[in-house]
């Protein structure tokens, strides 16, 4: 895990090469900087997306050094690794078993390559992670605190990424199995919870959806085109096609 660790370090501190980093993931944060304030830019479909993980890497451009948000997404990444040797440890009782498998994911080519350079995939893997742990802990315990936890952590990974749409309805199908398996007074009870866990997992990327629906029209904007009345200036007709294909 150490090496791993070292590996990911260098790639931090050298000077950023990762096409999307470059792109947006640290123009983006450049540009709100040089304009001091989030404003809208035209030019990159990339800066339409949620960016939350891109505050982090502004906040750190403004206060550190140029490498901040390649720390700032590593440090994401060591957070990965210490969830993982946890859960196993809380899940098998073992040291060793805890230490592979923090050992496995740490030694990953991705993970070490991703875990180094501004991206967010360090901040999904662990919003995803403790989404999903927290619904398998309320499926065995029923602590509706629990499903609030899961909703937040959805929100979070929705705040960064669009695909974390995908997570939202596969949970969802969780929660309904769950409720087939309980007594009918406890059924609004979790069903309220659920409702509650999906209202906190909305609150964290309004911002950003709510920025897009002033600016284009359409909160998930460059995409479903024909499904909000979506308009841009900048963009041509067969554009959204190209971004749906």
């Amino acid at each position: 895990i150490a090496v791993a660790l070292l590996l990911a370090l260098v790639t931090a501190l050298a000077p950023p090469t990762a096409r999307d980093a470059l792109a947006y993931h640290l123009a983006a944060p450049k540009a709100y900087i040089a304009a001091n304030g989030i404003v809208e830019l035209p030019w990159s479909v990339h800066s339409y997306l949620p960016f939350a993980t891109e505050m982090l890497f502004t906040l750190g451009l403004l206060v550190g050094p140029d490498a901040s948000p390649n720390l700032v997404h590593l440090g994401l990444g060591v957070a990965v690794v210490v969830l993982v040797v946890f859960t196993t440890r809380r899940v098998t009782h073992s040291p060793r078993w805890a230490a592979a498998a923090g050992l496995v994911f740490a030694s990953v080519p991705s993970v070490i390559w991703n875990a180094g350079i501004a991206h967010n995939e360090m901040w999904m893997a662990l919003a995803v992670s403790i989404a999903v742990l927290a619904a398998g802990r309320w499926w065995e315990t029923g602590e509706s605190r629990l499903l609030l936890w899961m909703g937040a952590a959805i929100g979070v990974a929705l705040a960064a990424k669009h695909t974390a749409l995908l997570l939202a309805p596969i949970l969802a199908i969780v929660v309904l199995l769950k409720l087939r398996t309980l007594p009918k007074r406890d059924q609004s009870r979790t069903l309220l919870g659920a409702v509650g866990a999906g209202c906190v997992a909305l609150a964290f990327p309004l911002p950003w959806y709510a920025q897009n629906i002033a600016r284009t029209g359409n909160p998930l904007f460059p995409y479903l085109w024909k499904l909000f009345p979506t308009h841009s200036p900048v963009f041509p007709p067969r554009r959204p096609i190209m971004v749906e294909v």
